[in-house]
């Protein structure tokens, strides 16, 4: 279990924050961010920077307020980072529908799913919760799923 927010008696492992970096460091060949916010804190865009560096193949699918009125932001927060850039369009999705998944998989072995999204309050502020799975079928099967839907036209590239 990944926690961010106030702490009890009842140890709760994991900060999100913490967890968040050690997967992009130990990516080596794909990592996927879904996240209905980007906003992600210094930490975690130098982590990002670093795996692209290292030829990860970075995609991060995000909302953006083009898409879905009720979002906000105008930007991805993501800056100059060399990521693709993936959205779900107006045209494909249903009225009023949200992109809100918060996940990240790494290399299809390792996946984060959870209620934080990709921003520094969600990471280090609020009060959030995941859940890290290591091994077994979940992890790919989400990566497949999402490239899946950008294969069929539902999810578009940037």
């Amino acid at each position: 279990i990944v926690w961010t927010g106030p702490s009890s008696e009842v140890d709760s492992t994991r900060l999100t924050s913490a967890v968040v970096s050690e997967l992009i460091g130990m990516a080596k060949h794909e990592l996927l961010f879904v996240s209905y916010a980007t906003f992600p804190e210094q930490e975690v865009l130098s982590a990002l920077r670093e795996a692209c560096g290292r030829d990860v193949d970075v995609t991060v699918v995000f909302e953006r307020h083009a898409d879905n009125p009720t979002y906000a932001a105008i930007e991805d927060g993501l800056g100059d980072l060399p990521v693709r850039r993936v959205v779900w369009p107006k045209l494909n999705r249903p009225l009023r529908a949200a992109l809100h998944p918060k996940l990240v998989v790494v290399d299809k072995k390792v996946a984060l799913i959870g209620s934080a999204n990709l921003t520094g309050r969600a990471f280090n502020t609020n009060l959030e919760c995941g859940v890290l799975i290591r091994g077994g079928a979940a992890p790919g099967n989400i990566v497949d799923h999402i490239w899946g839907l950008i294969h069929a036209g539902v999810l578009v590239a940037l």
